[in-house]
């Protein structure tokens, strides 16, 4: 069984939802996901997405699919699979206070990596959502429109100098671009477009 603790407060300010009566919810919003359960489609075998049990300040999250999942993960870390490394993405991004910022630009560093030479990766929102899912939290609240953008918008004026300035982007493709979209609610069937013409000649490392 998976199993760790974490602080209720740590974990409200990493999706960055408000805490309190008035506030998102968190816990309670968690406790409905122990109704939820994980297939195996190769073993086809059933467990609980997780348990979940408050004690003191902090939350107590068990969870025995993603225990069976990584399991499975690690036996199969032996075979041949295709993996990519980056140097391009600072390493003090972690420390980054916007924490959904920082994810996002993690993502579209490995997105543009992964692209190779290919001069015009994108990546559309509800695809992002997915590795970030802070803004599925946003996307989907109750909350009224006019306050989820407000946080979208909070999230992506951090995104695109954290791409400047944490980033080796810049120094390492001819010509980089990134279209600077600040997405609202009704805008998630839109894309983050970068552009490039390559790679440039003169590795910036020797630069250091």
């Amino acid at each position: 069984m998976t199993t760790f603790d974490i602080s209720i407060t740590d974990i409200s300010r990493f999706f960055a939802v408000t805490m309190g009566k008035t506030g998102f919810q968190l816990f309670e919003k968690l406790q409905s996901l122990q109704a939820v359960y994980g297939v195996r489609t190769d073993t086809y075998e059933i467990f609980p997405l997780l348990t979940l049990e408050q004690v003191g300040k902090k939350l107590r999250v068990s969870s025995q699919y993603m225990h069976s999942t990584w399991t499975t993960m690690l036996a199969q870390r032996g075979k041949r699979k295709r993996r990519y490394f980056t140097e391009l993405a600072h390493v003090d991004l972690v420390a980054e206070r916007n924490k959904a910022a920082a994810l996002i630009v993690i993502e579209l560093v490995r997105l543009i990596v992964t692209a190779g030479s290919q001069g015009k990766p994108n990546i559309q929102l509800y695809t992002l959502e997915k590795y970030v899912p802070q803004l599925r939290v946003i996307r989907e609240s109750a909350r009224p429109n006019k306050l989820k953008n407000r946080d979208l918008k909070r999230i992506f004026s951090r995104v695109y100098p954290l791409l400047e300035s944490k980033t080796e982007l810049g120094r390492t493709f001819v010509d980089f671009e990134t279209k600077k979209l600040i997405p609202t609610v009704e805008q998630f069937n839109e894309s983050i477009r970068v552009h490039h013409q390559g790679y440039r000649q003169l590795d910036w490392r020797l630069l250091k």
